[in-house]
């Protein structure tokens, strides 16, 4: 069962005031930026859940309060790098971080 509060990348751009604010370049990028850390959420969830792990177990191994996990995987929270790689290396994976040459828009208007 989803909960309501669940961020998704399916459902948080959407909206016509977003779809209108994506014209500008500087919000294009901070929502891309977002789409982003959503999608590390929703993989976060979907690999604890295939090894069926519950929160409470994946706090146990990497000493990562459970409400802390529950926020991360519903994209509620930003997380560090640091913080990352506890989770995955708990999940029993290496992470690995791959650069790709992306356009960058130099305006700064909003």
């Amino acid at each position: 069962m989803k909960r309501k509060d669940k961020a998704t990348t399916e459902s948080v751009f959407k909206s016509a005031a977003t779809k209108k604010l994506m014209e500008k370049p500087v919000f294009r990028v901070m929502v891309d930026e977002r789409k982003e850390l959503l999608k590390i959420a929703e993989e976060i969830e979907k690999k604890r859940k295939e090894q069926c792990i519950s929160q409470s177990a994946l706090a146990k191994i990497t000493q990562i309060p459970q409400e802390e996990l529950s926020r991360i995987e519903r994209g509620k929270r930003n997380i560090t790098l640091e913080t990352y790689f506890r989770i995955i290396r708990g999940l029993g994976y290496k992470a690995e971080i791959k650069y790709h040459k992306i356009h960058v828009p130099h305006s700064t208007q909003a």
